[in-house]
């Protein structure tokens, strides 16, 4: 079984869903989730916690640490125009944070790029108006893999201020991370912050914590040195820990495992 995440938010879904859930769990061989805090802080996992086996997510790093000529053109023609880009990538909905964001984004000077889909689309603009701030901030909806690459590597920093747990890790992060660049995200109680550690490879501040944010997108706007090291120990981190191959090969190694308990058990 994989568990991504709690269900957060949605107590008549839970309350639906907790029997099959509890059920399944019991019959599970290994339980796989991506980051030890996903086990302590579940009440479901807690009482499974021998068959629990922690897999963090992984990404193409092929992919995302290089560009071909055409992307570099691209990129390097935005951080032309755009000096100090902030990007943020993700759904737009309640739990990315993207209203911190832009509150944030008032006392941060910057340009922001938000690359997404989502319900909060015409709300989000509308407050970016109320905030002063829609001048600098630019919501570009879903864009390919390709256009989201080049903005990444034009990018100073990729936000991240998620603001609550139904943010389970992000895999935006590793793609910034693979692409060299330094990572502010949120203290939740998921993998989130233990993917891009604090002071390590990006910062890490309170959730639905504008002036928080405001001061860490800052710190690295202004700091060209420290977002350099950041950037440069999420490259490392991410050939580390989080290469696609090596999430196919722990996962293989578990399901082998797994079956071979079953032939032995049958």
């Amino acid at each position: 079984m994989h568990w991504h995440a709690e269900v957060i938010g949605r107590p008549l879904l839970l309350r639906l869903m907790a029997p099959l859930v509890r059920r399944t769990l019991v019959r599970a061989d290994r339980i796989v989730v991506s980051d030890p805090a996903m086990i302590n802080n579940s009440a479901f996992l807690r009482p499974h916690v021998s068959k629990c086996v922690v897999v963090p997510y992984g990404c193409d790093l092929a992919y995302w640490s290089t560009l071909d000529g055409l992307q570099r053109a691209a990129a390097d023609e935005l951080r032309k125009k755009y000096p100090r880009l902030v990007v943020a990538v993700g759904r737009l909905v309640g739990y990315k944070g993207y209203e911190i964001f832009l509150r944030a984004l008032q006392d941060v000077d910057a340009q922001a790029v938000i690359i997404g889909e989502g319900p909060l689309n015409t709300e989000l603009k509308n407050l970016a108006k109320h905030l002063a701030v829609a001048d600098r901030v630019m919501l570009l909806g879903g864009r390919p893999s390709d256009e989201k690459k080049k903005y990444v590597y034009a990018a100073k920093v990729l936000a991240f201020p998620s603001t609550t747990d139904a943010e389970a890790f992000g895999l935006v992060q590793l793609e910034a991370m693979a692409a060299g660049r330094p990572i502010v995200n949120t203290a939740l109680s998921t993998a989130v912050p233990h993917v891009a550690r604090d002071g390590r490879e990006g910062l890490t501040v309170p959730p639905n914590d504008a002036p928080a944010l405001a001061r860490a997108l800052r710190r690295l706007l202004d700091d060209p040195e420290l977002a350099s090291k950041l950037g440069s120990g999420g490259s490392a981190r991410a050939r580390a820990e989080y290469d696609q191959l090596l999430f196919l090969q722990r996962m293989q190694t578990i399901y082998g495992d797994a079956a071979g308990q079953r032939d032995l058990r049958a």
